[in-house]
């Protein structure tokens, strides 16, 4: 068995006319490295395709099939309560669960101005009274939301309403009740206080069973989670995952399109009801991304050979998954040319292989070329530092590496769940 603690993951796919990725004007998001213009996807759109393929018919949800129920992203509490009053409606009331969400979104508004790992913070529609009666917007991020973290929250909740309290707990309260001199708080009142005292301690006495809740949603674990304190935790993600880059240089193309209205066609009306432009290019990616073996192992409370499962069918959708954004008029739909993957030491990235932007070659493409300076690149940098990964690949074309080659992609993620064995 590898003793090696990281999984280094480098892909490239060559994707014909497209805009896959989009910045707020509807340009193409773009890196200039080496000093050139590259088209650019961020890891937040391939992570989001992953977990959430939009096109079933052309891509089935292999996340859901492989590696469970992602989590919930959203801000929108109100639909997250009806959501997971559905959800857990044969197991709890209503009431039960609109107070679990109620008590874990205290640790949600106090993660205000933090984003999680997609840095998808935003405002939300709570709004709270100053002293001077004006009112102040809180911010609330896009958090990830596991249900069953959630179900563990509803259990204490429901648990301690039905037991309800004690005689010595009521008699107390009676007690505090008559004491008051103004009697600001009610009898009902001061019981549901107590109700919520009750609950907050169980829930503190139950917290690592809410932790470990955690463990079913294995996108958090891989990607992350920020929070402050309380039932809402941290954690770090075990999986970093960089930009998507061209190889080379590109400039944009803009294509000038209109839509023609066939009805005013028929009054003699010439021209077209709507007119717009869009740019596009097309380019060979560069994919990297690394995994932290003994931190994921961490996150989820399993052992090697689990950590290695999931870093194979994260092979697969690094290598598989393609954004959907404007495929309806592009249709990239490309596969992936050349995938290597090593059982490492460290996190190793060779995007410097296209430091200097790749040449068309003789033929006049650039999958070639990215591919031969890829293995160059690769083959100096670990004579360079006598590096000692395992190393296996999968690629279309000839290259010079001397790592094991395996004929399938299919081939591949057996050989990184093997541990680095054919």
């Amino acid at each position: 068995m590898s003793d090696k603690n990281f999984v280094n993951y480098h892909i490239l796919i060559s994707h014909n006319s497209s805009c896959l990725n989009r910045d707020d004007m509807g340009m193409q998001k773009t890196a200039v490295f080496g000093g050139t213009r590259r088209v650019r996807i961020s890891s937040q759109s391939l992570k989001r395709e992953m977990r959430r393929p939009r096109l079933p018919e052309h891509s089935p949800n292999y996340w859901l099939q492989n590696l469970g129920e992602p989590s919930i992203r959203t801000r929108d509490l109100k639909k997250l309560n009806e959501k997971f009053i559905e959800e857990f409606g044969d197991e709890f009331e209503p009431a039960f669960v609109t107070e679990a969400i109620d008590r874990f979104v205290k640790t949600a508004k106090e993660t205000a101005n933090e984003a999680e790992e997609d840095s998808t913070a935003d405002e939300s529609d709570e709004s709270a009274e100053k002293g001077d009666g004006k009112k102040s917007s809180k911010k609330i991020a896009v958090a990830p939301w596991v249900s069953n973290e959630i179900r563990e929250i509803c259990r204490v909740v429901k648990a301690v309403k039905e037991e309800g309290l004690s005689a010595d707990e009521l008699k107390k309260i009676e007690e505090t009740f008559n004491k008051q001199k103004k009697k600001k708080k009610g009898l009902e009142d001061l019981k549901e206080e107590a109700i919520g005292k009750k609950i907050e301690k169980q829930l503190k006495e139950k917290a690592e069973t809410v932790r470990n809740a955690l463990a079913s949603a294995v996108d958090i674990a891989l990607f992350g989670r920020m929070a402050t304190s309380g039932l809402m935790t941290s954690v770090d993600g075990a999986m970093a995952v960089a930009h998507a880059i061209t190889t080379h240089t590109v400039d944009g193309d803009i294509d000038w399109f209109t839509a023609v209205d066939d009805l005013i066609q028929d009054s003699g009306e010439t021209g077209s009801g709507h007119l717009d432009t869009q740019e596009f290019s097309a380019g060979v990616f560069y994919r990297y991304a690394s995994l932290n073996l003994s931190l994921l192992q961490k996150n989820l409370g399993v052992d090697r050979a689990r950590a290695l499962e999931i870093a194979k069918h994260f092979l697969h959708l690094l290598a598989t998954t393609v954004p959907s954004a404007k495929q309806n008029s592009f249709a990239a739909f490309n596969p992936t040319d050349f995938a290597l993957v090593s059982l490492s030491d460290m996190p190793i990235s060779l995007a410097n292989a296209f430091e200097e932007p790749v040449i068309r070659g003789k033929s006049g493409g650039f999958r070639k070329p990215s591919i031969n300076a890829f293995c160059d690149y690769k083959n100096r940098i670990y004579d360079g530092y006598g590096l000692q990964d395992a190393t296996g690949f999968f690629s279309i074309e000839d290259c010079t590496l001397q790592d094991q080659r395996m004929k399938t992609l299919v081939a591949l993620e057996q050989w990184l769940q093997n541990d680095g064995k054919a």
